[in-house]
């Protein structure tokens, strides 16, 4: 009777002794570009400790896609990830991949417990929209397969990352603002938490410094946290910040959620938008045009986005070592009743 002893070293073999996955040790064998150079150099070695030779024919077996991809985000029920989910989705169909949606609920341990579920070679790539894990973090967990980053968060990452200008964006919507002759602000939504710091810190920064430029006080513009950005929030923090106080000439929300809830909070306390304060939202959430005055908010390119995203795992699939960079996509100030000239404050 033949035992394993003798027989011939396989790849089972080389991740068993070396301490990582059979798909990491595949990834060694061809030569793919994300597997980090300590992990590449430990199998390396285990390969020629153990005389492993790889099977060329078993190994282009192995080398067969899965076609699947796989989307992580904090939160699907937010519509703004949501909306992305079935972009992605759409430009996934059009290029015969299935579209996995996995929800990290923003927190590090999730996110990481999610990616390493990956490393069985389940998925060919990652869409990642990362909230509290960092590059370094990503690049350590050697996925083995391609990844795209979505959002504010990370740059410079050494991976291909979309983002949108949110200091440039910010600072046009504050223009709006103050064309429309606001002189006071609540900025509400808030850009410390770990869950909107990323993206709350860059619309903070944009809708001060450009404040500024317009000669508008720095006290004129009060931050009123509120994290997450939801409608509860936003209704709660805007319905106690107006028991204190009047409405200022303009809210500035973070998202439209939070629009909608202050929208509903101005209505209740017996303020009417945009006559006695002007709101605006971000995300252009469909909602946001279903109320009652429709919210002025910023768009995103979501189509681009996605496309460049799916795009983005193709060309690495076929060129692993393509040139991979921080990409800016662009945005659009929609402009609806809740600033318009017609129920302008003037």
């Amino acid at each position: 009777m033949t035992t394993r002893k003798n027989s011939r070293p396989n790849m089972v073999d080389v991740a068993k002794k070396a301490g990582v996955s059979q798909r990491t040790v595949s990834n060694v064998v061809r030569n793919y570009q994300y597997v980090a150079p300590h992990t590449r150099e430990r199998v390396l070695k285990t390969i020629a400790e153990v005389g492993y030779r790889p099977n060329k024919a078993a190994r282009q077996l192995r080398s067969g896609r899965t076609k699947l991809i796989a989307l992580a985000v904090p939160d699907i029920t937010w519509p703004y990830f949501a909306m992305l989910a079935q972009a992605i989705q759409t430009e996934a169909n059009q290029v015969d991949l299935t579209l996995i949606v996995r929800e990290t609920k923003g927190s590090a341990s999730a996110e990481r417990q999610i990616l390493e579920n990956f490393h069985t070679g389940s998925v060919d790539g990652l869409i990642i929209s990362p909230i509290e894990l960092s590059g370094k973090e990503l690049r350590e967990l050697d996925l083995g397969i391609p990844v795209v980053l979505l959002g504010e968060r990370i740059h410079d990452a050494g991976l291909l990352h979309l983002s949108i200008d949110n200091v440039g964006a910010a600072g046009q919507m504050m223009e709006h603002l103050i064309d429309r002759g606001a002189q006071s602000f609540w900025i509400v939504g808030d850009s410390e938490t770990m869950a909107t710091r990323s993206a709350g810190k860059l619309r903070k920064q944009g809708f001060i410094e450009t404040a500024a430029l317009r000669g508008v006080t720095e006290d004129a513009c009060i931050q009123l946290p509120a994290s997450p950005w939801t409608l509860e929030n936003g209704y709660g923090t805007v319905s106690a910040q107006l028991g204190k106080s009047a409405p200022p000439d303009a809210i500035i929300c973070m998202n439209d959620l939070l629009a909608l809830g202050a929208l509903r909070a101005c209505q209740e306390s017996g303020f009417v938008v945009p006559r006695d304060t002007m709101i605006s939202g971000w995300d252009d959430i469909p909602f946001a045009t279903f109320c009652t005055p429709q919210i002025t908010t910023i768009s995103a390119d979501i189509a681009t986005i996605s496309r460049k995203a799916v795009d983005g795992l193709n060309m690495l699939f076929d060129k692993p070592d393509s040139p991979l960079s921080d990409v800016t996509v662009g945005y659009e100030l929609l402009i609806r009743e809740s600033t318009s000239a017609l129920f302008s404050k003037e």
